[in-house]
């Protein structure tokens, strides 16, 4: 997702919109759910965020997302990490 006008038009954009749109409309009915007439509506959406969800996660490739961030998080990601910011050290202080 990226701030130009192509971006409007991406699954990933429309499923981020709708997921908002979703936790937005959501809050309200969570608010309202001490009155016994709204818990169909508050089962609606919950059916609806997780259909949501399961559409970000598909459009945004939500697995790569994970798949990167399990090897970072790792000992032997944190160990790469590492060793590129010590090889990069000494080229890159000079121009911060």
């Amino acid at each position: 997702m990226t701030y130009n006008g192509d971006a409007t038009d991406s699954n990933c954009y429309s499923a981020a919109e709708s997921m908002i749109v979703s936790i937005d409309s959501g809050s309200d009915i969570l608010k309202k759910l001490w009155i016994t007439a709204y818990w169909a509506e508050a089962q609606i959406q919950l059916q609806d965020f997780i259909a949501i969800s399961s559409g970000l996660y598909i459009d945004c490739s939500g697995d790569k997302l994970f798949n990167t961030l399990s090897t970072i998080a790792s000992s032997e990601g944190m160990s790469t990490a590492g060793g590129r910011v010590a090889g990069a050290l000494p080229f890159e202080i000079g121009t911060c």
